[in-house]
């Protein structure tokens, strides 16, 4: 079996220094919930927005990220606040009634906060 040569067109591109390369982007918190804590999620399709209503308790608020007040990668005036949120509800707008985190996931969580 002969073996087939193609020929490859190289072309010049500058190197991204540490000064040219774009600065990441913040990956905003991802949400989880099931069937039972949103039954509307049966119908829905991955790709898909959707837009929710959460109502939430705030439980902590701090100065830095989530591995202290202070990292070594920020001057500690850049540094942003960090709030902590419980979720007490969850619904469709539109839908009548909010559907509230079942007492099994809610227990769940209270063992976890005690240990």
């Amino acid at each position: 079996m002969k073996d087939k040569i193609q020929k490859v067109q190289i072309v010049n591109q500058p190197i991204k220094t540490h000064d040219s390369m774009e600065k990441p982007h913040k990956m905003l918190p991802t949400l989880s919930l099931d069937s039972e804590d949103l039954p509307a999620i049966k119908d829905w399709s991955v790709g898909k927005k959707y837009t929710l209503m959460v109502e939430v308790e705030q439980t902590s608020m701090s100065k830095g990220d989530e591995y202290g007040p202070m990292s070594d990668m920020h001057e500690e005036k850049h540094m942003p606040m960090r709030a902590r949120f419980k979720i007490l509800s969850v619904k469709v707008p539109g839908e009548d009634k909010p559907m509230s985190r079942n007492k099994k996931v809610e227990a769940m969580k209270k063992k976890a906060e005690e240990y």
